[in-house]
């Protein structure tokens, strides 16, 4: 069955073989299963500034750096889905990920009015304390209600320290993959 749903995900994680990137993997998988065409981004893979604040991209329609977030947000407006994840580093997301959300700034009206978008959180986190991820997540919250996109999910991995701790936790994978279905199927049902 092929639909036509484009699914991206972003992982913020340095670990390319991380819980992380396991963890969205399994949402992607999910998706596939649909018929989805599905697409990831590793962040520390791409060519992204800090945002300045200058405010150039709001003057002049054009960011003053010629990296790969124009591609990126491009990407962004494309899909239907977007599955955004990050580990939790000291209560937050990974730098990787704030520098990139920063840089929504420079076309944050080309996102709030690119179309309804369903979004999945994946956070994973190495403590068992459920108010660890609490900070990313409200994070989150803002900026998509802000950019009046919905959450659909938030896949909350806690305990994984270890860098494979992930592929061995059957309740979590399957999980992911069940929400990478749902995700598609509640979109294609709006």
């Amino acid at each position: 069955m092929q639909t036509k749903v484009r699914i991206l995900g972003i992982v913020g994680s340095p670990r390319q073989k991380g819980n992380t990137n396991c963890l969205v993997d399994e949402v992607l998988r999910g998706a596939a299963t649909m018929g989805a065409g599905v697409e990831k981004v590793q962040l520390d893979a791409k060519k992204i500034k800090l945002c300045q604040g200058c405010d150039q991209c709001h003057k002049t329609g054009a960011c003053r750096y010629d990296d790969d977030m124009k591609d990126l947000i491009a990407l962004m407006k494309e899909s239907d889905i977007w599955v955004l994840g990050t580990p939790v580093y000291w209560w937050g997301p990974t730098a990787l990920m704030k520098k990139f959300i920063d840089r929504w700034y420079q076309d944050y009206e080309g996102l709030q009015v690119c179309g309804k978008k369903k979004v999945v959180l994946v956070i994973p986190y190495a403590d068992n304390d459920p108010t660890t991820a609490s900070h990313t997540i409200g994070m989150f919250q803002s900026a998509l209600n802000w950019l009046d996109k919905e959450i659909s999910a938030v896949i909350e991995g806690s305990g994984l320290s270890a860098r494979s701790d992930a592929e061995h936790d059957v309740n979590l994978l399957s999980r992911c993959f069940n929400v990478g279905i749902q995700t598609v199927k509640d979109l294609l049902a709006d």
